[in-house]
């Protein structure tokens, strides 16, 4: 980078304003004579250059020497711009011709190349026999149709080659560039180069199907399928890394082995067979005798692909970005090109000062693409608004921006949020939370917690970005309804948010004064999102609930929502795909992410599972190895989860006691060790599996559990999956296959939900119920039947409820008649499934009516 205080000097300056932004681009045409840099320059070591444009800005011979059927012979030399056009100057070595240009030569007779002059070296490529030399114009006309009407040198695959005299030396590695095109009927051993001698030190590239780069006597697997359009071909010769791309795209890698080159350059052909002409166009023949870096290729590239196959070259397009670290004397610029113009860029940056006269300029030249691009400006005075304006110019000429304002703060340093963490630099405004999984990988979920009460902290880089007696202000919901504010005067910065609905937050903090006042610059203020206050389900189980035969995410690690296949994750980010055994890589995603999805739609707040499933594990394994292992401790520990799903049982060969007792003590220490409400402890109903015939007998005894521990009952996962064997991974049953999956999210799903705002309404011959349809909750498409009715229980004390009337169809209001007129009816409603699969939805909170008769 440079600075510097005179203005960038403007020409012909032009103001556009674009409707559809909020800016105006601006730009001055530097006249289109001014040549730009070659591709040689740009990227100098180059041992040979052939193209029919300037390779090298200091380079003043000829590009060509042509013959015309006239028996003219004449050097072509570059135009103003550079390039070989129509008005590029000629002189005349021998015959007889007025031409001054081109196009005065070429006027009614056809012309072929000669020679084609080295601008790096001295290996100028020649052919004496006139039928052999590459045509460049036929009939007046200048070869370069579907070429952006560029210059071609036209061979046509029965003869025609152009090589040099000088023998060229050295060992790989190396790289070409070639801009070509084919025709649609080519040889079998077409050869569009040739560098070297015999099969033992060459390298050349092979153009028809089932051809490919060379080395030596070996091949690459790499191919550009014949015919191809206009391409700018890459090749990086390199021994058993060697590669090529085709108009910067990667075509592949291969070995074509390691040799020392050493003959003459050939173009159209190769020595070594004469049969095998290239039928096509060549414009450009680069050789660097070395490995070029990734950034130096792109640039050549770029800047062939801009000029053979984008277009005509325009002014570039420069739209400005906000500033960024914004301190008291330094700052950073930043703006974004939109488009080059078909031409590289050059120089990009920015002019700035106190006035729209700015008086400073901060850029930087080079070889530059599309993209976005920054200064780092120093020496500003604090307090102070500036103007800026972002500039780009390449050879066509220089575009600017609209006069932009920022202004720099009396203070220094940056506030960070230190809690919530955020600690995924990708996704760096999201807040995490984090946890040591099964296989001892640290992994980051978008920020969820139980507690309705929330920690956040922020923290200056330097102690002198507080003001004295100053503090931070932190807001949650900024600008929304719930908006609440806190403040926090003294260090450590911190406050505690208490009582919090369940929901989404985002969290921004910001430094203030002693008078509370809000100081002004980006680098006092810091703003984290996705924070969720939600419910966080602790799922105990073994292989099923692990999600073992389901849905594999061939990952060898996942260890942030950014990484997980985006098609087999919840909508919040939150569940995705779970942890492997070790020394696996299958990852599974099981039934979390669609369970968090159905829950999340019918609370409408966060929420997160953790998958704690043990493949071949029994109850006693979960409560003697699982609960009492350190990680499981410190895992549960952090996440504080607030509710728990149990499907255990399915590898438990009995007594039943000693697995009912087993869950016991699960639960019990769920509830006292870890304050889990045992009416938000769901137990499951194992799956069926013919293979194993004690699990069916612990479903019963399971279910007695519910009012003994004061637990809820989950889904019959039992029922539903021996009436659905097609459900399954294997024979025999045991495990879901990815749709049974899908199901074990539903079923536990309407376990977990019951319908809501329930009413009971007198009427003149009985009692009127309405209630929520749960049907909108029960949307995973597993195939099966979902809610096909709504099952009434009442009675006439409360908690007691012998009348059981289903519905005949999923209306969610109905009429009880044939009651005790001045007798008060308790009421409780739950959706069902089909009578054969046997499974509910939780029971609604009990309602009451007294029924007063006619």
């Amino acid at each position: 980078m440079y600075v510097h205080t005179i203005h960038h000097v403007r020409k012909a300056t032009v103001c556009v304003t674009l409707a559809s932004v909020l800016f105006i681009i601006c730009f001055s045409i530097i006249p289109f004579y001014a040549r730009a840099a070659g591709v040689v320059d740009i990227v100098p070591g180059a041992s040979n250059g052939y193209a029919l444009r300037s390779l090298r800005t200091s380079y003043t011979g000829p590009l060509i020497r042509v013959r015309t059927t006239a028996s003219v012979k004449a050097d072509v030399s570059a135009d103003a711009q550079g390039l070989l056009s129509l008005s590029s100057p000629v002189t005349i070595v021998s015959g007889s011709s007025s031409a001054t240009n081109l196009g005065s030569l070429i006027s009614g007779t056809s012309a072929f190349v000669e020679t084609w002059y080295d601008q790096v070296g001295t290996a100028d490529l020649k052919q004496a026999t006139a039928s052999a030399q590459p045509a460049i114009a036929i009939d007046g006309t200048l070869l370069g149709a579907g070429m952006q009407n560029r210059p071609i040198a036209q061979f046509d695959g029965s003869n025609d080659v152009i090589q040099s005299s000088v023998s060229v030396s050295f060992s790989q590695p190396a790289t070409v560039f070639v801009v070509a095109t084919t025709s649609a009927s080519q040889l079998s051993s077409a050869r569009m180069f040739h560098v070297g001698g015999a099969t033992s030190n060459r390298i050349m590239y092979q153009v028809v199907a089932g051809g490919g780069m060379y080395a030596g006597s070996s091949a690459t697997a790499t191919r550009i399928p014949q015919p191809f359009d206009l391409k700018v071909l890459s090749m990086s010769f390199n021994s058993a890394s060697s590669a090529m791309w085709a108009n910067g795209v990667a075509n592949g890698t291969g070995n074509v082995g390691a040799n020392t080159v050493s003959g003459n350059i050939y173009l159209g052909t190769t020595p070594t067979s004469a049969s095998s002409y290239f039928r096509g166009g060549i414009s450009e023949f680069i050789l660097y005798p070395s490995s070029l870096s990734a950034s130096s290729r792109q640039s050549i590239e770029s800047d062939e692909m801009n000029y053979f196959i984008n277009g005509a070259p325009s002014a570039p397009s420069v739209s400005p970005l906000s500033p960024t670290n914004v301190a008291s004397s330094t700052a950073t610029l930043n703006a974004n090109v939109g488009s080059t113009g078909n031409s590289t860029v050059l120089d990009r940056g920015f002019n700035y000062g106190p006035s729209s006269s700015y008086g400073s300029t901060a850029s930087t030249s080079g070889s530059f693409g599309a993209g976005s691009f920054s200064q780092d400006i120093t020496g500003l005075s604090c307090g102070l608004s500036y103007h800026f304006q972002a500039f780009a110019t390449n050879a066509v000429g220089t575009t600017y921006t609209a006069d932009q304002l920022f202004s720099t703060s009396c203070i220094a340093g940056v506030l960070t949020i230190t809690m919530p963490a955020r600690a995924v630099a990708a996704s760096s405004s999201a807040a995490t939370i984090s946890y040591v999984d099964q296989r001892g990988n640290t992994v980051y979920v978008p920020y969820i917690q139980s507690n309705p009460n929330l920690n956040v902290a922020a923290s200056p880089s330097v102690s002198g970005l507080i003001p004295p007696a100053g503090g931070i202000k932190f807001v949650l919901n900024e600008g929304q309804s719930n908006e609440i504010s806190a403040y926090s005067m003294a260090a450590p910065y911190s406050t505690t948010f208490t009582g919090l609905a369940k929901g989404l937050y985002t969290l921004d903090a910001y430094v203030v004064d002693s008078s509370q006042t809000v100081v002004v610059g980006s680098n006092a203020h810091d703003f984290a999102t996705n924070i969720g206050i939600g419910d966080i389900y602790l799922a105990v189980g073994d292989s099923i609930t692990k999600g073992s035969n389901g849905s594999g995410c061939s990952a060898s690690v996942i260890t942030n929502w950014l990484q997980a296949d985006q098609t087999r994750m919840s909508r919040d980010s939150r569940n995705y795909c779970q942890w492997a055994s070790t020394g696996t890589a299958a990852y599974m995603k099981s039934w979390m992410p669609e369970l968090n999805n159905e829950l999340e739609a019918y609370y409408g707040y966060p929420v997160f599972i953790m998958n704690e499933g043990y493949s071949g594990y029994t109850s006693n394994n979960y409560l003697t190895k699982t609960m009492n292992a350190a990680d499981w401790k410190a895992r549960v520990t952090k996440l504080m989860p607030n509710k728990a799903v149990i499907l255990l049982s399915t590898n438990d060969t009995g007594p039943v006691g000693s697995t009912t007792a087993n869950i016991t003590n699960i639960i019990t220490k769920l509830i006292g060790t870890y304050h889990i409400a045992s009416s938000s402890i769901y137990i499951g109903q194992p799956l069926y599996a013919s293979s194993r015939p004690t699990v069916q007998g612990y479903i019963q005894p399971l279910r007695d559990l519910v009012p003994k521990l004061g637990v809820q009952l989950g889904a019959n996962f039992s029922n539903f999956f021996q009436n659905h064997p097609e459900l399954y991974s294997d024979t025999p049953p045991i495990h879901p296959n990815p749709t049974g999956y899908l199901s074990v999210a539903r079923l536990w799903g309407l376990a977990l939900i019951k319908p809501a705002t329930v009413t009971a309404s007198p009427t003149q011959t009985g009692i009127d119920l309405t209630w929520q349809d749960l049907a909108p909750f029960d949307a995973i498409p597993t195939g099966k039947a979902g809610i096909v009715a709504y099952q009434i229980s009442y009675g006439t004390t409360s908690g007691a409820y012998p009348t059981t009337i289903v519905t005949t169809s999923t209306s969610t209001s109905a009429s009880i008649i044939g009651l005790t007129p001045g007798q008060t009816y308790y009421f409780t409603v739950a959706a069902r499934g089909l009578t054969a699969d046997r499974y509910f939805s939780a029971t609604s909170t009990e309602v009451s009516a007294t029924y007063t008769g006619l």
